[in-house]
């Protein structure tokens, strides 16, 4: 009788023993099913943010065209329609080359990051000198600069680098392009150069409306914008500081900011002085020897 009943015993702590075993496999699979679970919802996530961006992207790109688009069609109805004076028809003619150049600049911008997001780019290196480009830029945005009435204080090295010339005027023109956009009226923006080892910097502070700090996180993401809802025609394609971060990357070099809403931000750069040829699938590099 004692025989039998240690042998119940025994049977019945080993089938305990086994449904343990299964309930810690279920409770192992449950958390890995968990996990999975958690990864998918990420990737969700992700997806659902990907696709508003490409939403906000399209339609805050349509914006950036309509604008010189409705000129360029608003003036040459007027040239059409009506009798004007020559000089009248002159200056709507300077209008409509103006907007033909904006809207060429945007598809252009728009072409150049989209090859910089898939790495789908030629560097032409160069030597050339900085204080040169950053002068050629300021008096482009001229008209930008007054409009605002903004003052601008440059501290300028006249250092010469040994990298892409198209692209460094790019990326000072949209960072200068952004300080103006952003920038209040009676403003001020500061640019300063140095070079410090064999590191050319490049810094740009502004007084304008900021970046939320929600915002500041996804800032050089390829979707991303600023807007500011104190500032009068302040939204963006979300491509200038994602084509600025890639081709300082190119260049061997890096990005990065500081802002207050509602009382500035301050963006710096640096690249090689001699830019290297990068190791990047893809990326053609050819040097100028102009």
């Amino acid at each position: 009788m004692a025989y039998e009943e240690d042998k119940k015993q025994k049977n019945f702590e080993k089938s305990l023993k086994i449904f343990k075993a299964e309930i810690n496999k279920l409770k192992q699979q449950i958390e890995n099913n968990e996990k999975e679970l958690q990864k998918l919802n990420l990737k969700l996530l992700e997806a659902e943010i990907a696709n508003k961006r490409k939403l906000e992207f399209i339609s805050y790109l349509s914006h950036e065209f309509k604008t010189p688009l409705n000129a360029i069609n608003g003036f040459t109805s007027l040239m059409l329609e009506t009798e004007l004076p020559r000089e009248t028809r002159l200056r709507f003619c300077q209008n409509i080359i103006k907007a033909s150049e904006h809207l060429c600049q945007i598809l252009e911008n728009t072409i150049e990051t989209a090859r910089a997001e898939s790495d789908k780019i030629t560097l032409y290196f160069e030597e050339f000198n900085t204080a040169a480009i950053i002068k050629e830029v300021l008096a482009v945005l001229e008209e930008k600069i007054k409009e605002k009435n903004i003052k601008v204080i440059k501290k300028l090295t006249n250092a010469k680098i040994r990298a892409d010339k198209r692209r460094f005027r790019q990326l000072v023109y949209n960072l200068v392009g952004n300080a103006c956009k952003f920038n209040c009226l009676n403003g001020k923006i500061k640019i300063k150069t140095s070079c410090e080892g064999k590191k050319f910097y490049f810094e740009i502070e502004d007084t304008g409306c900021g970046i939320e700090p929600q915002k500041q996180t996804e800032i050089f993401e390829f979707f991303s914008h600023i807007e500011n809802q104190n500032i009068d025609n302040t939204e963006g394609s979300g491509i200038g500081l994602s084509f600025c971060k890639k081709i300082i990357n190119l260049h061997g070099g890096e990005i990065d900011f500081e802002s207050c809403p509602q009382k500035g931000s301050k963006f710096w750069f640096f690249i090689p002085q001699q830019a290297a040829i990068p190791v990047q699938s893809g990326l053609s590099v050819l040097n100028n020897t102009k």
